[in-house]
């Protein structure tokens, strides 16, 4: 009905992506619809993206005034359903993409006697291979540091959970052990801003193999981009754009639920997380 890229039949239902457009918008519709996309596939749903090639103005129609519209994921019983996979084991037990989740949560505490390998790191970036992209561009590249001094350098150019401004964090001691640094190649396309939606949904799908594996992580965006880029020793067309650490988490975050409409994060006596969300009912556009 709305989508008219490829060859789209008898779809019925959709998700849109709306909301406030500001710094981040595109990246959080990425992140977010990754996670709905992944939840459908293994319930046996399949999915598409379409994010430009769609009736904006009919889609619009349903969007609540003011709020931008992002994208729109087509959802159903696809005709095929490509290669049938079990669910991998973890901790002798069936992971549901649910559980993982509520697990991957941003850590800002690591144990530092838990290194992350390359391998480890490679295999994430593998499951990010695999995502959809903008028009299957496929501009990102990948920076890996799991080794000092590099890992030390990336961190030094970070600045962590803006939210909480009177903390240092990560305390001394608990830093990653590792980051992935999310680029661009601009000798694919020099377009920084058109490709946010990918960054947020490799992010998302990286971090959920972390979780997978029993590690955890933190994407970061509070950083200065020059900076990091001059000090990784990067080709002039490689930009980053995002940081993403990864390490053993080392502490405990707490999923609570938002009261009257406050979200932000906070930590008690005990140094332990809280995070407010919203309910599946304030987020539904009825």
């Amino acid at each position: 009905m709305l989508a008219h890229y490829g060859n789209f039949r008898n779809v019925k239902n959709y998700i849109v992506l709306a909301g406030k457009q500001d710094e981040g918008f595109d990246f959080r519709c990425g992140y977010y619809g990754e996670k709905m996309v992944l939840f459908a596939q293994q319930r046996g749903l399949n999915t598409c993206w379409t994010a430009l090639t769609f009736n904006k103005k009919r889609v619009k129609e349903i969007v609540a005034p003011g709020d931008n519209l992002c994208m729109v994921i087509a959802i159903g019983y696809g005709e095929t359903q490509g290669n049938s996979r079990r669910s991998k084991r973890f901790g002798g037990l069936f992971v549901m993409l649910i559980d993982l989740v509520r697990k991957n949560r941003s850590y800002r505490g690591y144990d530092h006697s838990r290194k992350v390998t390359e391998e480890e790191l490679r295999s994430f970036v593998e499951a990010a291979r695999l995502c959809p992209s903008s028009v299957n561009v496929q501009p990102l590249k990948y920076f890996l540091a799991c080794e000092e001094p590099v890992v030390g350098m990336i961190q030094s150019e970070t600045k962590w959970a803006k939210g909480l401004p009177e903390m240092t964090l990560p305390h001394p001691g608990k830093e990653p052990t590792a980051f992935i640094v999310i680029c661009q190649d601009t000798d694919i396309d020099p377009n920084l801003s058109r490709y946010q939606r990918d960054v947020g949904i490799v992010a998302q799908t990286m971090l959920l193999s972390a979780a997978e594996t029993g590690l955890g992580g933190c994407m970061i965006g509070n950083f200065n981009a020059g900076s990091v880029h001059d000090v990784l020793k990067l080709d002039e067309h490689i930009k980053p754009l995002l940081i993403v650490a990864v390490g053993k988490p080392d502490e405990e975050v707490v999923l609570t639920d938002v009261v009257d409409g406050k979200t932000g994060y906070y930590r008690d006596e005990k140094d332990r997380h809280y995070v407010p969300k919203r309910s599946v009912e304030d987020m539904i556009i009825m």
